[in-house]
This record gives C-alpha cells, sequence and structure tokens, in this order.
C-alpha cells in the first residue's frame, strides 16, 4: 500500500493502540509526543495523512490543527479528535485545518472507514485485514499454571539479613591486612612511571 501515517498524540498508550491498528492493516506509521517540531516531521516522513488528538500542553487537537493550517505546503489529509466534552466554536474551527474531526473516543473500525474515505482506499479490504488480527490477541496473558509454579519458589525466598551480611569489623580488619601488605615504595615507583609516560605520550 505505502501510505504514510503520523499519528500525533500526548498519550502513549493510545498512540500505540492506534499504530498497531493501522500498521497490521499495512500503513507506514510514525509517532509523536509533542507538537514541537511538526513541520520538520512532515517534512521528513511526509505524511499522506495526520491523525491528531490531545488536550495537554504537548499535543492539542485545536493547536495542532492551527499549526497545519499555518503550514500550507502539507497537501495530504488530516483526521483531528476532540477530546470528549471539548467545546469549540466556530471562529476556533475555521482556523484550524482538518479534513475529518472527530470526537474521542473514536473505535478502530470507524477510524480505519473514515482513513479508506479520506486517502480513496477500499474499506471493506482493510476491515477484513484488521479482523483478522484483533487488538486482544496482542494483549499479555496469564501465565502457564505449571511453569508460574515451577518460578514460585524463587518467588517466595526468604533472606537473613543477620545470617547473609558481612560483619564491618571483620571487613575493616581484612582491609587493614590488605594494605599492610602492600609494597609502597613499589607503588610510588610505579605511580612515577605512570607519570612520565603521560608526559612522553604529550610531549610535542
Amino acid at each position: 500500500m505505502g501510505r504514510k501515517i503520523l499519528i500525533v498524540s500526548d498519550d502513549f498508550s493510545e498512540a500505540s493502540n492506534m499504530e498497531t491498528s493501522l500498521k497490521k492493516v499495512g500503513f507506514d506509521t510514525d509517532i509523536m509526543l509533542n507538537e514541537n517540531r511538526l513541520v520538520d516531521h512532515i517534512i521528513t516522513f511526509n505524511p499522506d495523512l495526520i491523525i491528531g488528538f490531545g488536550r495537554g500542553q504537548k499535543v492539542s487537537s485545536l493547536s495542532l490543527g492551527r499549526k497545519i493550517a499555518d503550514y500550507p505546503k502539507y497537501q495530504g489529509k488530516v483526521i483531528l479528535i476532540l477530546p470528549q466534552g471539548l467545546k469549540a466554536g466556530k471562529v476556533e474551527l475555521d482556523k484550524i485545518r482538518k479534513d475529518v474531526l472527530l470526537e474521542d473516543p473514536v473505535d478502530s473500525e470507524k477510524l480505519i472507514k473514515w482513513i479508506s474515505q479520506l486517502l480513496s482506499l477500499d474499506s471493506g479490504n482493510l476491515l477484513n485485514k484488521y479482523k483478522k488480527f484483533p487488538i486482544s490477541d496482542l494483549a499479555f496473558k496469564e501465565p502457564d499454571p505449571e511453569r508460574k509454579k515451577k518460578y514460585m519458589k524463587f518467588l517466595n525466598l526468604s533472606v537473613d539479613i543477620k545470617e547473609t551480611s558481612h560483619d564491618r569489623k571483620e571487613i575493616r580488619s581484612r582491609q587493614k591486612a590488605l594494605s599492610d601488605s602492600w609494597d609502597l615504595s613499589f607503588l610510588r615507583s610505579l605511580d612515577e612511571l605512570k607519570k612520565q609516560f603521560t608526559r612522553a605520550l604529550f610531549r610535542k
């Protein structure tokens, strides 16, 4: 298919779920979690469609729509998803760039239908692909009971701190015995050789 979709959202979880849905029907996708440098990303990724949703400081659906409107060189399509309950007046909506304006939540099948319409694709074909791999199949499953039982003994280990901890006096005693065995004269000569080597290394 080769169509590119840029997802711009401040919600990583929702953006990832949407990306999963779109990738499995054949789209090339990318995610932005911040609308800053949007134009740079449009230039480098060159998306056929931008999907934007958010109500925070990093991404705001309305702010994103205004930024896209301020960059007339972008000729692709735009779907903006407004947070549930967000009210926007006609004057504000006239300032944003959008081909479709939806309200959150938007289910995947509905979104795929809109994408198909905007990009002149066969929605039936895309939906058939999507239904072959439902999102629920990607969720983490409960571990196998036998495997879980096998590893429970490692999860329930009790640790005796007194038994496993080292005595501080004993550690200090061993450190002193070790330091007493050092040949300080040899160490000083070794240190001097290191200095001479360093000076020779950087000498012009």
